[in-house]
């Protein structure tokens, strides 16, 4: 009971001497922590940044464009299978290129950019990975969706900013036939554009090429190939037979329906129907509402009626498509397995066919990888010398305060006191320290970030300048005591290795 009571007084007393005057000892501490725990924290989070903005998941596609000196020659071969193998080409693909304009929230036209794709293509396959889709309908996309894939950048530019309020559409404009909007009532905006819906198939984070939206080609042929421009409303009275919408919830959808027809007066034929609707990423119905008069601007009087007695509905048509033959191609898509090799087949390429492949993407790739290596190995160097630091700090203040007290130490070694109890001590001493000045310092560096966080001072993307949720920064708070104890530990059995005697009379190295 009473060694109890003296090993706690003993302790407290020299945890009081350890701090220092004013708690020296505990502030530099304290504020080697912060320095050395902040920087690797400030490392970590800007190469996570940096990480992100350069790990393009697309990066081992490379695209050939045209015009190129003999391209359709080199087109041709790169279905050759031996020239595949030679370069470790692991997919080709012949896209064509898109420009349009959609619209926003506020009816802006909006510039979008995209491209085709090929149906169950490795392209595809990459771009619907789960570490890039936001959200994706379960049915597979074939050959007669006409969809869009869409980029969530996309959908925030165009006013969106929650993925809880999606649209089912993006909103395409098209310039219509000025005499037949007049003519059948249809609903337009300034200089006679109309909206036409086409299908969200998936909403992701990245598309190659920093394009807004992936096609199939039914989309592109109808749009550009066909030759009754079916997405063109107001060229065919057919698509005014009857009503169409797709809707999200239909609780109490149909009562809303009939009370907006029995307004404008419109007769409708039969129930209204609600049917699956199997072309959205999310839950939709279909509503059908067949139509008794058939004067397309009374049809459409009733659709804006519906349209504006209801939120949530997107008027859809029964598009005329027809088979299209393709296009020339624009560009050949090529999937390294390798990309090592991508340098190899950009002289081949030049030398056989004059083409020029835009290694840009590529060697800026690399250079970062250099980069990140750098940086990989300035945070060990930090982490070393941070090591380093309190190693031979806590040597340096456990030698001067044992020369200090080493008379009291031999004497109450003397009285039978146990080297192993006063290592304890000194252990438990030390830990305090170091373990309170490093929760002092985590405290003030997560306080930090969350002070930029609630700020708004955050990198793109919600990047932090500062993270303490990293691998690294948690492995050195684990190591820094570990190595306290190894030090303690280490260095107070080497001090008392001495006899009381050489202890008390100070004849100690």
């Amino acid at each position: 009971m009473r060694l109890q009571l003296f090993t706690r007084t003993f302790t407290r007393n020299e945890y009081r001497a350890i701090l220092g005057k004013r708690h020296s000892n505990f502030v530099i501490l304290l504020l080697v922590f912060l320095c050395s725990v902040g920087a690797l924290e400030f490392s970590r989070a800007g190469l996570k940044y940096l990480n992100h903005k350069m790990d393009d998941p697309f990066i081992n596609w490379v695209d050939i464009r045209k015009p190129q000196p003999d391209f359709e020659r080199f087109q041709a071969d790169m279905q050759r299978q031996d020239l595949l193998d030679r370069f470790h080409i692991a997919d080709v693909e012949c896209n064509n290129y898109d420009l349009d304009q959609v619209f926003d929230l506020n009816h802006r036209k909006l510039r979008v950019e995209g491209r085709t794709f090929a149906v169950g293509s490795r392209l595809v396959e990459r771009i619907l990975a789960p570490d890039n889709v936001i959200v994706c309908r379960q049915r597979d996309i074939t050959d007669a969706d006409y969809g869009w894939i869409v980029t969530w950048d996309l959908l925030a530019r165009m006013g969106y900013t929650s993925t809880d309020t999606l649209p089912l559409f993006i909103t395409l404009t098209f310039e219509g036939n000025s005499s037949t909007i007049d003519r059948w009532n249809i609903a337009h905006h300034a200089n006679n554009y109309i909206e036409i819906p086409i299908p969200i198939l998936a909403v992701v984070e990245q598309l190659p090429d920093l394009l807004d939206y992936l096609m199939p080609y039914r989309y592109f042929g109808q749009r550009r190939c066909s030759t009754n421009n079916p997405l063109n409303i107001t060229n065919h009275p057919s698509y005014y037979s009857d009503l169409q919408f797709i809707l999200r919830d239909t609780v109490g959808t149909a009562r809303s329906l009939r009370t907006a027809l029995d307004r404008c007066g419109v007769p409708y034929d039969g129930d209204i129907v609600f049917t699956p609707y199997s072309d959205a990423y999310l839950p939709a119905h279909r509503v059908r509402i067949i139509m008794r008069d058939s004067v397309i601007a009374h049809v459409n009087a009733a659709a804006e009626a519906i349209l504006s007695s209801h939120n949530g509905l997107t008027r859809t048509y029964d598009f005329d498509f027809e088979h299209t033959g393709r296009m020339a191609t624009d560009y050949v898509s090529l999937m390294f397995s390798d990309i090592s090799q991508v340098a190899a087949f950009a002289d081949w390429a030049k030398s056989e066919y004059g083409i020029r492949i835009d290694m840009a993407q590529i060697e800026a790739k690399n250079n970062f990888n250099t980069f990140n290596l750098l940086a990989s190995v300035l945070s060990v160097a930090i982490i070393i010398l941070s090591i380093l630091f309190v190693a031979i700090f806590l040597w340096f203040l456990i030698d001067s305060h044992f020369r200090a007290i080493s008379k009291n130490l031999g004497t109450i070694m003397a009285f039978g006191l146990p080297n192993a109890t006063i290592v304890q001590i000194y252990l438990r001493v030390f830990m305090r320290l170091v373990v309170e000045s490093l929760a002092m310092a985590v405290v003030c560096l997560v306080s930090i970030e969350l002070g930029l966080s609630l700020c708004g001072l955050v990198r793109e993307s919600g990047f932090p300048y500062i993270s303490i949720l990293d691998g690294w920064v948690l492995a050195i708070l684990v190591i820094i005591p570990l190595l306290t104890a190894l030090v303690v530990t280490l260095t107070m059995q080497h001090k008392l290795e001495a006899r009381p005697g050489d202890l008390i009379f100070e004849r100690i190295k």
